[in-house]
């Protein structure tokens, strides 16, 4: 939906409402052969120029002959089903109904499997008419039991057209004779994406009878999938889909067992050796191995005296260290080893799940900074999940891990802007009260890095969760040992602008607010500090402890005045003082916003 819409609504009682985004849903009653009373309905329905005139009409439809359910009315409701696109409100109120109501699951199951088979059935001269089939069948799967029913039924004959559709996608790609726009180009890599979806979807729910009849399609699926693995211009996301599904397939025709030729290619056979050859292809294929295969397994089974799972981690991060300039091979590489880190909570041999953080580790510090955004988020993430098992750990009695990660971390650059990303993951994970245990002078150090504009951003978050963490388990006067005399030393000491002024106010806000005892140690200062304001960064300090004194509502507890004829506000401070500062010679100073 359009997020820049204006919605306008009238001044009377009823509303309007626009099902902005979706176009009506085209179709043809010509092969309806109902009563006139069904005609009308129908009619109406196909003559309606929005989504919300066809809505009621269909709830209509289906509400009239709710109990007497007509081979028409299915034929109907199947139809606009297909027609209707993805999340298209017609759609997505025929999938509820037909899951809500049992006795119509079976015949519209039925009659939806008729329909493709149907539709199957032509063969396309177009990609565009590969698109139009692919594209309805595709949301048939989609959270959809009924539709699930309906593929399972014609599974052969659709995984053939699937076939087709991906060996005509394949030849138009690799055409030379033809030279393909980019917006054709793009759509044809939409269609292949959607159409492995598909046979992926096939080979993982068919029984043993169904695999049977599948395995003769295996050959050419298997030589499009490698022509899409090594045409440089087929996304990331579709090449992983084909690494899945050609594992799916290969698992399918040589054994349960027979992944572990991809970790060992002496074994393989032509059609594995080939697709081994490139860095890409590879990738994929050991993404697929985390997808396909169960950590259990992976876990189980060795290779050259390894877990095979440890074995996969490294030929990953091989191709990370070796394709490190590649941009598409990098991300890969991060996604499947983000993927990878969630594993970690289902390896049962502590040793082995030891070995894996040692290694997620080492390639999150060098990748924390990695100049790509989706590089650098998905690393995060990953050690997110690593801190977490090593947290895990830490609770059942075993800290060794942890204690190792704290103790890499104070070797790394404080300088980077991994060191402050890691210790953020670090306290929300086990909280900053061990943090700080483990590494007293942290709050000084990083404060001390608000002053260096490429690394601020990262420091400013590490101290929000820092303070955020420490100020609901620890006490008042430990609070203000900790935070509030750093934060004034730091701002008295140094020189800092406005934009380190507002961090450090900000910390302080965000630690009065959970701790209201914080404050008996605020005002006592200001009262005490204002007297002595020839100092710039006195006067500083002070202003900016009133400002957080208002922001974070502590002020309200204060009296509205000092008494009869006080020229102090709320007893606090003296309005002279506040005069100076709206003209003093610092230009930090003026600035702040008390």
């Amino acid at each position: 939906m359009n997020g820049l819409a204006l919605r306008i609504s009238r001044g009377s009682d009823s509303k309007s409402k626009k099902s902005i985004g979706f176009s009506p849903v085209n179709i043809s009653i010509s092969s309806f052969k109902t009563s006139d009373k069904y005609h009308e309905l129908f009619q109406k329905f196909a003559d309606a120029t929005s989504t919300d005139e066809q809505l009621p009409i269909l709830r209509k439809i289906v509400d009239l002959y709710r109990d007497a359910i007509d081979t028409d009315i299915i034929k109907f409701m199947v139809v606009v089903f297909l027609q209707a696109e993805a999340k298209h409100p017609l759609k997505c109120f025929i999938a509820r109904h037909v899951t809500k109501n049992s006795n119509l699951q079976e015949p519209f199951t039925s009659v939806l499997a008729s329909q493709i088979s149907t539709r199957i059935s032509v063969e396309p001269t177009h990609y565009k008419e590969y698109e139009d089939v692919v594209s309805k069948v595709a949301t048939c799967i989609e959270n959809f039991n009924a539709g699930v029913a309906a593929v399972r039924i014609v599974e052969i004959e659709l995984g053939t057209y699937l076939m087709n559709c991906l060996d005509f996608c394949v030849d138009l790609l690799l055409s030379e004779s033809k030279t393909l726009s980019p917006t054709e180009k793009n759509e044809i890599f939409t269609l292949s994406h959607i159409t492995l979806r598909l046979l992926l979807h096939i080979v993982q729910k068919a029984n043993d009878e169904s695999l049977s009849e599948l395995i003769p399609l295996f050959i050419i699926i298997e030589l499009c999938i490698k022509d899409l693995m090594m045409h440089n211009d087929v996304p990331m996301d579709t090449k992983s889909v084909c690494g899945i599904l050609f594992i799916s397939m290969y698992i399918v025709k040589n054994g349960p067992d027979s992944w572990l030729q991809v970790l060992n290619p002496s074994t393989c056979n032509d059609s594995l050796l080939g697709l081994l050859e490139a860095e890409a292809s590879q990738l994929c294929l050991y993404s697929a191995l985390i997808t396909v295969v169960s950590v259990d397994k992976l876990e189980a089974v060795y290779v050259k005296g390894d877990p095979a799972i440890l074995s996969l981690l490294s030929k990953i991060l091989e191709i990370g260290e070796r394709s490190s300039l590649e941009s598409t091979v990098i991300l890969g590489v991060a996604r499947t080893v983000h993927q990878m880190s969630k594993c970690l909570q289902k390896i049962t041999v502590r040793s082995t799940g030891l070995k894996i953080v040692d290694s997620l580790v080492t390639f999150a510090w060098s990748h924390l900074d990695h100049y790509m955004d989706s590089v650098r988020h998905l690393t995060a993430q990953m050690l997110a999940t690593v801190v977490n098992y090593c947290a895990k750990l830490d609770r059942e009695g075993d800290d060794s891990a942890l204690c190792k990660l704290l103790s890499a971390l104070k070797s790394l650059d404080t300088s980077r802007r991994s060191y402050y990303v890691s210790v953020s993951c670090l306290v929300s994970e086990v909280g900053a009260g061990r943090v700080l245990h483990t590494w007293p002078t942290l709050i000084q150090d990083v404060l001390g890095a608000l002053s260096s504009q490429h690394i601020q951003a990262s420091a400013t978050v590490c101290l929000e969760s820092l303070v955020s963490s420490d100020a609901r388990s620890c006490g008042t006067e430990e609070l203000q040992a900790r935070w509030l005399r750093p934060v004034l030393e730091h701002a008295a000491r140094s020189d800092p602008d406005c934009t380190v002024i507002n961090i450090l106010e900000n910390l302080l806000v965000t630690a009065v607010k959970l701790d209201r005892g914080l404050i008996r140690y605020i005002i006592p200062y200001i009262k005490q500090s204002h007297e002595n304001t020839s100092k710039p960064m006195d006067l500083k300090c002070v202003l900016m402890l009133l400002s957080v004194t208002r922001k974070s509502g502590a002020s309200d507890s204060l009296p509205l005045s000092g008494g009869d004829g006080s020229d102090e506000w709320r007893g606090v401070i003296g309005y002279e003082v506040l005069r100076r500062a709206a003209i003093d010679a610092v230009d930090e100073v003026p600035m702040i916003r008390y």
